[in-house]
């Protein structure tokens, strides 16, 4: 005979002839009559669509960095010094005017070689009835040097962060919060805006970053951008 555990009476649960009612009594046996036990966390709420479960509860995940405090593993890069932005534009200045100068000089050595001198009443000195060629040579140089400084300052240097001048002195620029390249959109505004401030403000714009505790320029604070070193 089976023996079961007793239960306590419980007041007015009389059982026949007197006697306690007991509760029915569940039987004994593995798996009969006993809950399973809960999954493991069960009652914590699943995390909400999109975002990421709290695996080691990483700080910050899905947020980017601010630029000076990246990611655990990368150390922060220095601002780029004035000296080493300086020569970057002069460099790319000397690549930009080579590639203008050939054009150029051989457009001029044609327009002489096959001009006429002639001199006006007043002492002016002109060149006619030269080969065209010499002039479609001008153009040319004055085409390529647009070119250029399109492809230098905006297509390259908003994909990868570096001008030629920069590749060659090891800085490069990019965007303040991220530490990313800025893209070709916001390179051609940032040259545009370097263009303008420079003319207008005589040339504090370049001197700027001599004070500036990010080493920006005045252009760089507008499309909050900054020039770290790259190695």
């Amino acid at each position: 005979m089976t023996d079961y555990p007793q239960y306590p009476q419980y007041p007015g649960e009389d059982g026949p002839q007197g006697q306690p009612q007991q509760p029915p009594q569940p039987p004994n046996g593995p798996g009969q009559g006993q809950a399973p036990p809960p999954p493991p966390g069960y009652g914590q709420q699943p995390p909400a669509y999109g975002q990421p479960p709290a695996y080691g509860h990483a700080p910050g995940y899905g947020q980017p960095p601010t630029y000076g405090q990246p990611p655990q593993g990368y150390g922060p890069r220095p601002f780029a010094s004035w000296g080493s932005r300086v020569g970057a534009y002069l460099l790319d200045g000397l690549i930009g005017a080579a590639v203008a100068l050939v054009p150029l000089i051989a457009g001029f050595i044609v327009i002489a070689a096959t001009g006429t001198e002639r001199t006006d009443y007043a002492g002016n000195t002109t060149i006619e009835d030269a080969n065209p060629l010499g002039y479609v040579l001008l153009i040319l140089g004055y085409v390529a040097a647009f070119v250029f400084a399109l492809w230098n300052y905006v297509f390259r240097q908003g994909r990868t962060g570096q001008s030629l001048g920069k590749k060659i002195v090891g800085i490069k620029v990019v965007k303040e919060q991220t530490g990313q390249p800025m893209g070709v959109g916001l390179a051609l505004g940032r040259y545009l805006l370097n263009t303008i401030l420079t003319t207008i403000t005589c040339y504090i714009n370049v001197l700027w970053p001599l004070w500036d505790d990010k080493k920006q320029a005045l252009h760089d604070k507008v499309v909050s951008t900054v020039v770290v070193s790259a190695n």
